[in-house]
C-alpha cells in the first residue's frame, strides 16, 4: 500500500510538472511569436527607413543639379551685365562726342547768324548810300 501512495504522488508530480511544463511551453510560444512580430515590425521599419533614405538622397541629387544650374544661370547673368555695363558706357563716350559736335555746330550756327546779321547791316547800309 504504501509503495501505491508513492507510485500516486509521484504520478501526480509528474502531472503537475507537465502541466507546469505545458504552461511554460506555451510561454515560449508565445514569447517567440512576440519576437516574430517585433522582427517583423522591426524590418519593415527598416525597409521603410530604407526608402526613405533614399528618396531623401534623390531629393539632394535633385536639389544639387538645380543650385548648379542656378549658379550657372547667375554667372551668365554676370556675364551679361558686365557685357551691358560696357555697351552703356561705350554710349555713354557717344553720347558726350556727339554733344560735342553739337556744341561746335551750335558755335558755327551762332557765327553763321552773326555773319548773316552782319551782311544784312553791310547791305542795307549800302544800299543808303
Amino acid at each position: 500500500r504504501q509503495e501505491m501512495a508513492n507510485l500516486s504522488s509521484l504520478t501526480e508530480t509528474i502531472a503537475d510538472s507537465t502541466v507546469s511544463q505545458q504552461r511554460d511551453s506555451e510561454a515560449v510560444a508565445a514569447a517567440v511569436h512576440e519576437m516574430q512580430v517585433t522582427s517583423r515590425n522591426v524590418s519593415e521599419s527598416a525597409n521603410e527607413a530604407a526608402v526613405a533614405s533614399q528618396t531623401a538622397n534623390d531629393e539632394l541629387s535633385n536639389t544639387n543639379v538645380i543650385l548648379e544650374q542656378t549658379v550657372g544661370s547667375i554667372r551668365d547673368l554676370a556675364g551679361e551685365i558686365e557685357s551691358a555695363s560696357h555697351v552703356i558706357n561705350t554710349l555713354d563716350n557717344d553720347v558726350s562726342d556727339i554733344a560735342s559736335v553739337l556744341d561746335v555746330i551750335r558755335g558755327i550756327a551762332e557765327q553763321t547768324n552773326l555773319l548773316a546779321l552782319n551782311a544784312a547791316i553791310e547791305a542795307a547800309r549800302a544800299g543808303e548810300q
